[in-house]
């Protein structure tokens, strides 16, 4: 573990990871495409034109939302199958589940934040056997779209449920709006992948919160 994340979580009680790319990978350009053109059918033809182009099933949802309550819920439920159906075929990112783990193990609390439904995130962690590792997630609830990453909401909300301060927690992303998110709600944000201007610090691997690391020192 490099010094930077070794600091950062020497400082935080509650670690927050991004479910889309730290945990795990199935929710792709091309599953993003997929479920986008999925969720497009249901709606016709007469669309607007970047509703027609977009790749991304998120800005379908937020045009159904606009189109009414009950179109809203059944585009909601219609995109948790497609999420669910996604989630609990993928693979964890390697070193993700050891990750968490050792978070869990190192005294930390441990929040999943994702745009994916709660039941998709609940149905992975616990095919993977990290359910109880988890203390709470952070997702979309029903067709509230506003809320959605790279807005701060879910971020927020999660402090507040855990009654603690951004100053007490790290943000693991990966996206641009994973780290916009963490940024603007005020939590450093520690970049699985590449460096990225306005991050805290980078990880190569999420095996590079390892076990041993961890436990070293907050055992």
């Amino acid at each position: 573990m490099n010094d930077d994340v070794n600091s950062l979580l020497r400082a935080a009680d509650h670690v927050l990871i991004a479910f889309d790319g730290p945990l795990c990978t199935a929710f792709d350009p091309t599953w993003c495409q997929s479920a986008a053109e999925r969720l497009r059918i249901m709606l016709g033809e007469d669309l607007p034109r970047a509703v027609r182009k977009t790749d991304d099933p998120f800005e379908v949802l937020r045009y159904a939302v606009s189109c009414g309550e009950s179109t809203a819920q059944v585009f909601e439920r219609q995109l948790y199958r497609l999420e669910l159906e996604a989630a609990l075929v993928t693979q964890p990112t390697e070193g993700a589940l050891d990750a968490v783990r050792s978070l869990f193990g190192s005294g930390h609390t441990v929040t999943v934040i994702g745009n994916q439904s709660t039941e998709a995130i609940l149905g992975f962690l616990g095919l993977h056997g990290v359910r109880t590792e988890v203390r709470r997630i952070s997702a979309r609830g029903s067709s509230r779209t506003t809320a959605l990453l790279p807005d701060p909401f879910l971020l927020t909300e999660a402090v507040a449920a855990l009654g603690t301060t951004s100053e007490r927690c790290v943000f693991i992303g990966m996206s641009v709006a994973d780290v916009e998110a963490g940024r603007s709600a005020g939590i450093p944000v520690v970049r699985y992948g590449r460096a990225l201007r306005g991050v805290a610090a980078t990880i190569e691997s999420m095996a590079d919160l390892g076990v041993g690391d961890l436990l070293s020192w907050r055992g």
